[in-house]
């Protein structure tokens, strides 16, 4: 079985109480709405909870940026509702404000870490020598090769639109980054790489 990374670039900074999460269109689902639905799309497609997909959430907080990530193989609490999904994401940055508070200790597979230097460069280290798909918006790029492309470990990079030398460049459509990990978790499963 193959193992998936997920990374998704400069989400809106999680500014959200636990009271916001079940007012209906509030500014919560209507800011967040997409990056917190993928949290659950990432890990879940008809019921089945993908174990070998890790989800790397890149965002700002106070000006520094923070790694929150969430591993399929150890990560509890979480369903397929978009409620589970802030509800964890919620957690993290409770965490990044006040780690020593019990609101703010981590589940088993959820870890946050503080990035000390520009984000794509930590990005770049983390990944080197991977194969990284950039999901882009831009037409142009293929689909249709990514079967031929996918080796054991492959990184699938969501909201960063400028293509670097050796990544390789997806089209999944103009849909919403939610939208694309239900797609491409789809497209894995046709390839028979999940």
């Amino acid at each position: 079985m193959s193992k998936n990374h997920f990374v998704i670039f400069a989400p809106p900074t999680p500014l959200f109480t636990k009271n916001d999460i079940y007012i209906p269109f509030s500014r919560l689902s209507y800011i967040h709405g997409t990056y917190i639905k993928a949290i659950a799309d990432c890990f879940f497609l008809s019921n089945k909870f993908r174990f070998n997909n890790i989800l790397h959430y890149y965002t700002l907080f106070k000006n520094n940026t923070y790694l929150i990530s969430f591993n399929g193989k150890k990560l509890r609490y979480l369903g397929p509702s978009y409620f589970s999904a802030s509800n964890l994401l919620l957690r993290a940055l409770t965490h990044i404000v006040n780690p020593r508070s019990n609101k703010g200790k981590l589940t088993p597979g959820l870890t946050v870490e503080k990035i000390e230097e520009e984000t794509l460069n930590h990005f770049q280290k983390r990944y080197k020598g991977k194969d990284i798909f950039l999901i882009s918006n831009r037409t142009q790029a293929q689909k249709s090769d990514i079967d031929n492309q996918l080796t054991h470990e492959a990184v699938f990079l969501f909201g960063y639109q400028k293509k670097e030398k050796n990544w390789k460049e997806i089209f999944l459509g103009n849909i919403e980054i939610d939208e694309q990990m239900i797609l491409l978790n789809y497209y894995l499963d046709l390839c028979k790489l999940c």
